[in-house]
């Protein structure tokens, strides 16, 4: 028991570490695009704000498989997990309609 804690801990702290690792590096790459107008830099800083979406879900899903079995989840909330990766492959192709539509114009100059 005291080992499969420590797993559960780990993993939330990992989990933790993503996310704000993704909110430096989405700011970061914010204030860089802003500064300089790049389009690149921001199609930059859109993509990691999507990382940073996955990063939060990752975080809920690991504390939600944490929890122990229940009535109405006879065997746990392990299965959150992989829920939880079905749902953060969806908010990609947004971000690169909205890159193509905004870089298409640049080109032509």
């Amino acid at each position: 028991m005291a080992a499969e804690h420590a797993a559960q801990r780990e993993k939330h702290l990992v989990a933790l570490s993503s996310v704000l690792a993704a909110i430096l590096l989405t700011g970061m790459k914010v204030v860089v695009g802003a500064l300089t107008g790049s389009i690149g830099i921001l199609a930059e800083a859109a993509h990691s704000a999507l990382d940073l979406v996955a990063a939060a879900v990752t975080l809920f899903a690991v504390r939600a498989s944490g929890r122990p079995a229940d009535r109405e989840h006879a065997y746990g909330h392990g299965k959150v997990e992989n829920l939880s990766a079905l749902f953060e492959t969806a908010p990609g192709s947004p971000g690169r309609r909205c890159c193509a539509s905004s870089s298409a114009p640049r080109t032509s100059r």
